[in-house]
Formats: structure tokens, sequence, C-alpha cells
């Protein structure tokens, strides 16, 4: 919607207070829209203990009266909340299971981020001017880039279930390492190859795109998923913190990028992109389809492969436990009762 009202301000048909009113109108469709929308199923069961109104929610959600299933597992989490204690943000350094996961979501932060995309937010209409379009030209690029990227949050929304978190995100940023690559190479061309200017605009809106079906939504999404109810506060407050301060520091060291490096100030971006595809691709889990007890189950063993792919429960589904009862002594009806385990692979 705020992509819309500035594009007629840039026509000079509207007055300069409706430019500065623009952002209002968001914040009023959002208060009004939010009443209208259900409390989530988990928040009644956890915190309102209401098992009815949290299964209505559910069933609402899901589209399906067969939510059995899920609402069992919510309250097992709820049982387990009511027995474990409260997590500070310390807590989640103090054991594998709540540190991996901690760093996994302090990663993901750092990739949306370090992405490179708030330098095409802050800095897009000088970059297309770089490109050599006009300064007007560049301001209705700058919108159009806006618009598509709204319109890709919503389909990425709508295909996220389908494709998984961890595949829409590596996709996303191998995508806008290639898109960086193919701008820094316009860039530094434009002047010998004019015509490389409307590829640059091309590369930033794919950019763009791409970072609205992967690193845009996906770490928000993953820091909710990885962790119980217990920690999750206290994880999410870690993540909060790290993508602001990851932001600040964009918008403080690209303009020096820019003075410094000029055509070539998005290489940083591009290989920061190709580590961050690494490291998902080595270490984030996929929790599409997947419980949170299921989740942590990922980081309790310190053997199991956690790159969330089909390999993921190999240690686990090659492994194979008896359990033999012993009386100890034997025949005898008042011997000590024991059982003996033993696993093979």
């Amino acid at each position: 919607m705020t992509c819309f009202i500035p594009l007629c301000c840039i026509s000079s048909r509207i007055g300069q207070w409706i430019h500065n009113t623009s952002p209002t109108i968001p914040a009023i469709y959002s208060l009004v829209t939010l009443t209208f929308c259900p409390e989530s199923p988990k928040y009644l069961l956890v915190n309102k203990r209401d098992d009815d109104a949290a299964e209505a929610a559910l069933i609402w959600l899901r589209k399906t009266s067969d939510v059995s299933e899920e609402m069992e597992a919510m309250k097992k989490e709820r049982e387990d909340l009511r027995n474990s204690p409260k997590f500070s943000v310390l807590d989640l350094t103090r054991t594998s299971e709540l540190r991996w996961p901690l760093i996994i979501c302090i990663v993901l932060q750092m990739s949306q981020q370090f992405s490179g995309i708030n330098a095409v937010v802050y800095y897009s209409t000088s970059i297309f001017i770089s490109a050599g379009l006009s300064k007007e030209t560049s301001q209705y690029a700058t919108v159009a880039t806006g618009v598509v990227k709204v319109m890709m949050t919503f389909i990425s929304a709508l295909i996220m279930d389908r494709a998984g978190r961890r595949t829409l995100h590596m996709i996303g940023l191998v995508g806008m390492c290639i898109s960086s690559v193919v701008l820094v190479v316009c860039l530094s061309l434009q002047k010998t190859l004019p015509w490389l200017s409307y590829i640059s605009i091309v590369a930033v809106i794919i950019y763009t795109c791409l970072f609205a079906t992967g690193p845009g939504p996906i770490p928000w999404f993953m820091v909710t998923e990885m962790f119980a109810q217990g920690p999750r506060s206290a994880a999410v407050s870690v993540s909060v913190v790290i993508n602001w301060l990851c932001n600040f520091a964009v918008g403080l060291v690209f303009p020096i990028l820019q003075k410094s490096l000029e055509t070539f100030s998005f290489l940083p971006f591009s290989v920061m992109l190709l580590l961050f595809f690494i490291f998902t691709y080595m270490f984030v889990p996929e929790t599409k389809g997947k419980s949170i007890s299921e989740i942590t189950q990922l980081f309790k063993s310190p053997t199991m492969d956690r790159s969330g792919s089909r390999n993921s429960y190999k240690s686990s589904k090659n492994r194979y436990s008896t359990q033999v009862l012993i009386i100890d002594p034997p025949l005898s009806e008042k011997g000590t009762e024991y059982y003996v385990e033993s696993s093979y692979l």
C-alpha cells in the first residue's frame, strides 16, 4: 500500500502532506484487521488454558477437523512447560540442546540483514541513478521494486508449507548471490555497454523477489519453530537484537563500501550470501511438518545429522534396541527385577 502512495507523490499530483501521512494508512489497516484475527491455538491452550477454544482455532487454521494429533502435541508441550523452569538468555547457552538452535537462529538473522537487502532499500534510487537512469525514472524503479517485494511475500506465505523453510531459504540465498554478482558486472560495464543499465534493474528486482520468498520471512519462522514454549521468548529476544544490530551495521557501512569499492560495493554481500548458503545447507534442519518435540530431538544427539536432509534420522532409524527382563536371583519370587537395554546399528 505504501508503494502506491509514493508513486502518486513522485508524479506531483498529490501534495507533500499525503507523502508525510501515508505511513499511517498501513498502521490503521493493521489495527482494523487485527481485531478480526483469532488468537493462536497455542496461546489459547498454553496461556489461556482453554482447550475448546484452542481446538476451534486450530480447526479454523488447518481447515480440517482432524487436529487431535496436533492438539496432543501442544498439550504435551504445555505439560513440559509447566514442569520446566523459566529461561533467561544465558540459559540458552548452557546446554547444547538450546545452544545450537540459538546459533542457527543468530546466523539466520545475520543472513537476512547481511544479504544486502537494506542496502537496496536505503540506496536503491542512487543505485538506479548510477546504473544510468534519470532521477525520476530511478524513483519509479524504486517504487516498482517495493511493489514486487510485497507481492512475493504473499507468494512465499502460500508455498512455504509445500516447499519447506530450509529449501526456500537456500534458494533465496543462492539466487540473491547470483543476482548481486550480475548487478556488479552490469554496474562495472555500463559505460561500455549502456544497455546493461536495464539488466541491473532486472537484477535488483529479482534480488528483491528472492529475498521476499526466503531470507526475509524464513528466519522469523525458524526461531519460533526450533524452540519450545519455555525458551522461545528468550530466543526471539536475542534474534530481534541481532537483526537490528546487523541492520544498523549495514546502513552504517554500505555508504563507505560505495565510496571505496564503487561499482563493486555489492561483492562483500555476494561472498556473505555464499557463506550463509553453505551454513544453511550443512547445519540448518528442515522444520516443515515437524512438531516441536521432533525438532528439539534433532539437537539432543551430538552425532545426529542436523542438515535437515533425508538422512537426518539415519542414526535413529538404523538403531534398534532390545529390553531383557532379568530377575536376580533366578527363580526367586522376591528377586530384584531390572531391565538391560542393548542397542545396535
